[in-house]
């Protein structure tokens, strides 16, 4: 069963037959695959950051990916938050902060990480985009130090 299929499932769990999909983060990679293969049920398409492929800030090579991976995973298992990453603006915002912290905590298992991280950095939607019909926003943000305004134009 893949990541699709489940989105399937909970529109059908809902009773949906045809929803506004929100793709937010890794999540665009799935909705934009909801979208292609599955139009019936996409009315329309919201994606932040929009991105068909990923890669790694700053131009690293795709061979530092293990390095990012151990570094993410100790950082997760020493609860230290990304916020000057993920939204440098709230980085004083304390109870933001602990909210991200308990977000990371919740999303996925230290030891998921890597296996998780290395799945995204995979995936590759181009051949999807021809196949979507629906209306589509596509929201980024200036000085996005995770996924870069290029990969969402």
């Amino acid at each position: 069963v893949t990541q699709v299929d489940d989105a399937v499932a909970v529109l059908d769990a809902a009773g949906s037959g045809s929803a506004v999909v929100i793709g937010v983060n890794d999540g665009a990679i799935i909705a934009s695959l909801l979208a292609a293969h599955h139009p019936e049920r996409c009315r329309s398409l919201v994606m932040f950051p929009g991105v068909v492929r990923h890669s790694l800030a700053g131009g690293m090579p795709i061979e530092a990916l293990d390095a990012v991976v151990e570094q993410l995973t100790a950082d997760l298992e020493a609860g230290r938050v990304s916020v000057e990453r993920l939204a440098p603006s709230r980085r004083e915002d304390r109870r933001f902060v602990e909210h991200l912290a308990r977000l990371q905590r919740f999303a996925v298992r230290p030891g998921a990480l890597g296996h998780y991280f290395r799945q995204m950095m995979d995936s590759d939607v181009a051949s999807a985009l021809p196949e979507i019909r629906s209306p589509t926003l596509i929201l980024n943000r200036t000085a996005n130090q995770i996924v870069p305004m290029e990969l969402s134009r």
